[in-house]
């Protein structure tokens, strides 16, 4: 079974979050991941610049990242290491963007804090955990509430500030085709012998030697439209089989092969598709094509910005890096 999806830290919706508080996921660290550390909440695992990033609640990042990511919450004892320090570098992250979003005199909705911290409350006495949330824990939640906040905030503050120019749309149209090129289309008719899956060998068959048959008559003129309507079990039958056009990955691999060799107006071999026996004929082959810039203007738009957001983001996370000073206890970053 492969890992679970992984959200961030940084991006970490709070339903989800709420999520993992209600079942009841943030308590009982299992043992791989004990910290060693001296008795007492305010041990300190990093200074950044003037805040201070607690053992405790690098336990709490520990266990809530541990049990969305792995399988049985226990990373692979080759990955803890990096999976330790990973969870500390991402909490620093936060910490750099808080104060960031405090210098520039951002602040909390202290309502919304409040009615995010009434709901997830709620659930987590719905789910009977309440006895094991002290109001340690109740703090350390409304301070990553508020801070998801500010970030959020921080991040829309920086979204104002891009505004493409139409040159510069032109120049990502440009360089990105691939982003903007129509698949090749097929228009495809067919006509579908149906066989139930679970039929013996026998009527798979009868089934072959019918689309063979139909095949010869094909050959020799017979109108495939017309033996469509008489013979096909497939909803197109009624319009003579037409299934209109398609695009790769919506046919089987093998029909999509089969059609690849064909010219338009020429008919496949019969092919056994999951519905039973089928024989396809190839209608007309549209190849790909660049579409047509206004055409696809708004797409550039939202790609190009989503791209930039992207950038501008993480050049702040390495600007703020670069200019604050931050201190680990690495002590608490190796297993053991």
């Amino acid at each position: 079974m492969c890992s679970r999806p992984r959200w961030g830290l940084l991006t970490l919706p709070v339903r989800v979050f709420c999520y993992f508080v209600a079942a009841g996921c943030l308590f009982g660290l299992p043992a791989e991941y004990s910290l060693a550390a001296p008795s007492g909440d305010t041990e300190t695992l990093a200074t950044v610049g003037d805040s201070v990033i607690t053992v405790q609640e690098y336990a709490m990042a520990l266990r809530s990242e541990a049990r969305r990511r792995f399988y049985h919450f226990n990373p692979p004892e080759e990955e803890m290491a990096a999976f330790r320090r990973e969870v500390a570098d991402q909490l620093i992250e936060r910490t750099l963007l808080v104060q960031e979003a405090k210098r520039r005199g951002l602040r909390a909705d202290r309502k919304s804090v409040d009615q995010q911290m009434q709901v997830i409350r709620a659930r987590v006495e719905k789910g009977n955990a309440q006895q094991h949330a002290g109001e340690a824990f109740w703090a350390a939640l409304r301070k990553q509430i508020e801070q998801e906040q500010l970030i959020e905030k921080l991040r829309e503050q920086e979204r104002l500030k891009i505004s493409p120019t139409d040159d510069q749309l032109r120049d990502f149209y440009r360089n990105n085709p691939d982003k903007f090129t129509e698949p090749e289309r097929l228009r495809v008719s067919v006509i579908l012998l149906q066989v139930n899956p679970s039929s013996p060998p026998t009527a798979w068959d009868a089934a072959r030697r019918e689309a063979q048959q139909l095949l010869e008559r094909l050959d020799k003129g017979a109108d495939f439209a017309e033996l469509a309507r008489l013979h096909s079990s497939e909803a197109s039958g009624a319009n003579g089989g037409d299934m209109g056009y398609v695009h790769k990955g919506m046919l089987s691999l093998e029909v999509e092969q089969a059609l690849a060799e064909k010219q338009p107006g020429e008919v496949t071999a019969p092919l056994t598709v999951l519905e039973g026996i089928a024989l396809f004929k190839l209608t007309d082959r549209q190849p790909a094509r660049l579409a047509d810039y206004e055409a696809v203007r708004s797409r550039v738009s939202g790609l190009w910005v989503s791209a930039e957001e992207q950038r501008t983001w993480q050049a702040l996370i390495a600007d703020l890096r670069s200019t604050t000073t931050v201190k680990i206890e690495e002590k608490y970053l190796t297993p053991g």
